[in-house]
């Protein structure tokens, strides 16, 4: 389904209500101002345009040249599902002004297709430049370093009567001191930043998923939560030198938003795939086990291949998950296009029903003269994590060769 016609359009997170709608977060950019946007299909692929803001809902803050942009979507299911009514959505990015620092923002979207409100009429976000919205900026170094803010991911806990816990989980780029962190923020019951979270009442921690691999940057992809309400934060190491994700990484931060040294024994962890050329992870799931699963990528010899990797909740690796060819931390799996190894890009979601897992990511067409073709890809990992021989067509249209 083609969404737009606008000058830049650009997709980066979906989700789904109770109604089977498919919503769709990004970008769109007019006139050289970016505004976050939601797009929402019914369950046939088709722009919502009866019930959901004419299938379109463009946050335009009406700032000329600002460059916002969302980067995930979630449902906010648990009691809304429960009363029978849609979900709410909440759209985690970023907003910047022309020429200023970047800062994180998360807004709730109603299944309408406008900001939500709460019974009273106050916006469900207390502040921001547009009604609805909430945001959080950072500071960091000594002296104190203006720096810039992206929420990447979105996570709940939900019970019987609503949402327990939200935790959003986003990077900061400072430029005053060249440093590059992943953190991550709590959200009370109004989707206000939690005091009671973090250093100083600030509702968020920020930290590394290494601190022995040299001149390296973390960055932060996705974020979940374990059965004992604590924060998973997962990501990938970039080398700065080289500018190629080198490590999956991994942290754990308790509820009052430090660290958990159970994990790890210092809270993080980088994850190298020994003889790789590169990993990252780009997906996280908590499974029923308990145990959490990274999805991502791992390349050999300039190819990639869509990976999986299990943690278990003190931070080491499941081994009996893994292949032995990786020293047991996880598990690849290849793209092949008329017999052809294919690169297949990072799988930049992952969901799991029953014991199956579905990647969803992109691969390169390998063949001479076509290697320009690149195409959306998924695959099907069962419980015994073989592929699933009954999956599979590409997502252009075309059936795969045997």
């Amino acid at each position: 389904q083609q969404l737009d016609r606008h000058l830049r359009v650009l997709s980066t997170g979906a989700a789904h209500d109770s109604n089977g709608r498919i919503a769709i977060s990004g970008y769109r950019t007019v006139s050289g101002t970016r505004s976050m946007a939601v797009w929402m299909l019914t369950s046939n692929g088709a722009l919502d345009t009866a019930g959901f803001s004419g299938g379109t809902l463009t946050l335009d803050r009406g700032v000329a040249g600002a460059q916002d942009q969302a980067l995930a979507i979630y449902a906010a299911n648990g009691i809304d599902i429960i009363a029978g009514t849609l979900s709410d959505f909440i759209v985690a990015g970023s907003v910047q002004d022309s020429g200023q620092v970047s800062v994180g923002a998360a807004i709730v979207v109603h299944p309408n297709g406008t900001l939500n409100f709460d019974s009273s009429g106050n916006s469900a976000f207390a502040t921001g430049p547009y009604t609805g919205a909430r945001y959080t900026r950072t500071t960091i170094g000594a002296p104190a370093a203006t720096c810039n803010s992206e929420l990447t991911s979105i996570a709940f806990k939900t019970t019987n009567i609503g949402i327990a816990r939200t935790y959003v989980g986003g990077n900061l780029n400072c430029p005053d001191d060249s440093s590059h962190w992943t953190y991550a923020a709590s959200l009370d019951s109004s989707r206000m930043l939690d005091p009671a979270f973090g250093n100083s009442g600030s509702g968020y921690a920020y930290f590394a998923f290494e601190s022995t691999l040299g001149v390296k940057r973390s960055f932060a992809t996705a974020i979940g939560i374990d059965p004992f309400e604590r924060a998973i934060v997962a990501g990938y190491v970039r080398d700065e030198s080289t500018l190629v994700p080198i490590a999956m990484g991994a942290a754990m931060l308790n509820t009052a938003g430090f660290l958990d040294n159970n994990f790890a024994g210092v809270g993080y962890r980088s994850i190298i795939w020994p003889g790789s050329a590169g990993a990252s992870a780009r997906a996280l799931r908590m499974q029923r086990n308990g145990k959490i699963l990274l999805a991502g990528r791992v390349v050999t010899d300039s190819i990639g291949d869509f990976a999986l990797a299990r943690v278990n909740l003190d931070g080491s690796s499941d081994t009996a998950y893994g292949d032995p060819m990786w020293n047991g931390i996880g598990r690849t799996y290849h793209f092949f296009i008329e017999n052809q190894y294919a690169d297949a890009g990072a799988a930049a979601t992952a969901f799991m029903y029953g014991e199956r897992v579905v990647l969803a990511g992109y691969t390169q067409d390998p063949r001479p003269g076509l290697t320009e073709n690149t195409y959306a890809g998924a695959m099907r990992i069962e419980g015994d994590l073989i592929l699933g021989d009954s999956f599979g067509i590409y997502l252009d249209g075309r059936l795969p060769t045997p």
